[in-house]
């Protein structure tokens, strides 16, 4: 059991609280948050111990009751699937195919040039669906001339939908992940996570600092998204070619004192 003087209740005080408002916003109860904080905690124990681990040795490194371990075990959540990831998918292919890029992203684009795109970037849903989806996100539009224009080179969703709710777990979870093992790891490689904090700034100085960020934040993502797109080509018919990648940015201006 963690001492009562540990630093890490405190950090854990600080993480819990932004994690909490959005609980509140949400109107998760705290019963809720409790029985999900229970399944994450049993399906971290099955990474550490081994998926074979025993209901009993799970019980013994989390402090859940057998019982518990049981009934959570044999309900894991299957993850509800959206269609954000295969938006962001054709948005990247759509201004990543050099056949298919214009000055600004992708350009215009036939329905039968469409449908052929989706089916190359190999998006297991029908092709009708995920221009539905574009539509719905405010990513693509008709012109005159009967073409799909692409009107933004990322997926953003609206506010408070399924799919924000989708992005926002797809983005914290991993840094959140990369974070966890840099605090935990006894050796081996550490992944890269860095942040840059100044203080005693005026209102003029921090929108300039925040503009200056958005715009090489942005750069450095349009960059590797297309570096990624090069290789992802070149290795997909690979044997073994099943690797991930995941990179992120955020820009905070002003964040809440005891968020520091």
């Amino acid at each position: 059991m963690t001492r009562q003087n540990d630093p890490f209740l405190h950090v854990l005080q600080r993480l819990l609280t932004p994690l909490s408002e959005a609980l509140i916003v949400r109107g998760v109860s705290l019963g809720q948050a409790y029985e999900a904080l229970k399944g994450a905690m049993v399906r971290s124990a099955e990474r550490t111990e081994g998926a074979d681990a025993s209901d009993s040795r799970i019980s013994l490194v989390t402090g859940l009751h057998r019982k518990d371990v049981k009934r959570l075990r044999e309900a894991m959540p299957q993850p509800k699937r959206t269609a954000i990831g295969a938006v962001a998918q054709v948005l990247a292919h759509w201004r990543g195919e050099p056949d298919l890029a214009g000055p600004d992203g992708g350009r215009p684009l036939t329905r039968a040039e469409f449908d052929a795109l989706v089916r190359s970037a190999r998006i297991d849903m029908a092709p009708g669906t995920v221009l539905a989806a574009l539509q719905d996100h405010g990513a693509v539009t008709t012109d005159d001339a009967g073409l799909l224009v692409p009107l933004t080179t990322a997926a953003l969703p609206r506010a408070g939908s399924d799919e924000m709710v989708a992005a926002f777990g797809a983005t914290l979870a991993p840094h959140l992940d990369a974070a966890v093992h840099n605090l935990t790891a006894t050796e081996g490689t550490r992944h890269y996570d860095r942040a840059l904090r100044y203080s005693h700034l005026s209102p003029e100085s921090v929108a300039e600092l925040d503009a200056a960020a958005r715009k090489a934040a942005q750069e450095m993502l349009v960059a590797l998204d297309r570096k990624a797109h090069e290789l992802q080509k070149r290795d997909r018919d690979l044997p073994g070619a099943t690797g991930r990648f995941v990179l992120g940015a955020f820009v905070r201006p002003d964040p809440p004192e005891d968020h520091e």
